[in-house]
């Protein structure tokens, strides 16, 4: 996929196109530890039931209600 992006990309250079140069994004091995811990540090853990239980399903806002649920 990385080889076939890259070609695409030196296609539309020599055809004049204008285009951004291809990246690619290398995630450091150790990276789920650091979110754990962040997790860890700074998320609140509940039981799925509990959250459920908590959170009834007829209060739920709709998905591209973005003001609404970020606000929460």
């Amino acid at each position: 996929m990385v080889r076939q992006n890259f070609d695409y990309y030196l296609d539309c250079e020599e055809e004049g196109k204008k285009v951004q140069k291809p990246f690619i994004f290398t995630i450091s091995k150790d990276l789920n530890q650091t979110l754990d811990e962040f997790y860890n540090k700074h998320a609140l853990k509940e039981a799925a039931d509990d959250w459920l239980d908590k959170h009834d399903y007829k209060d739920a806002v709709v998905d591209d209600d973005d003001k609404v649920w970020m606000d929460k």
